[in-house]
């Protein structure tokens, strides 16, 4: 399996399909054991491809596009990119461009593992949804369109 679990920063293999930290990104604001519970949740939600997936894995590990504005970062985002991200202008082609609304359940995820959203970023119900969340065909805030 590589490095010990407990090393930080190391990236362990779980069942083959998802790779989880050792240890989260100190812009991470919210404890592991959530952290892992809301991921799970989410992907299994809204899937393990799209904007909302994209949100985790850069969020988490910085090795993917940013999940609104499809940037390179090569690093975990500090706290201050979590939050720019979240407010940023998405890079769609137009605001019928986001299915599911996948780029509003991306903001969610980093203002949320940012420490600046209290409900989870989920859809279920009894998950404490933020106010005005709409499940699908939503327009994302600040979109180009």
């Amino acid at each position: 399996m590589g490095d010990a679990v407990g090393t930080p920063g190391v990236i362990v293999r779980a069942v083959g399909i998802v790779e989880l930290l050792s240890q989260l990104p100190e812009a991470i604001m919210q404890p592991p054991g959530r952290v892992w519970n809301v991921f799970a949740r989410s992907l299994g939600e809204q899937g393990a491809d799209g904007r909302t997936a994209l949100a985790w894995r850069w969020a988490l590990t910085g090795a993917y596009p940013s999940p609104v504005t499809l940037a390179p970062l090569g690093r975990p985002p500090d706290h201050g990119e979590l939050i720019a991200e979240a407010e940023a202008r998405a890079e769609l082609a137009g605001c019928r461009d986001d299915p599911g609304g996948q780029v509003m359940h991306a903001r969610y995820v980093l203002l949320r593992l940012a420490g600046r959203l209290e409900a989870l970023p989920l859809v279920e119900r009894g998950a404490g949804l933020a106010a005005g969340h709409q499940r699908s065909g939503a327009c994302a805030p600040a979109c180009r369109d």
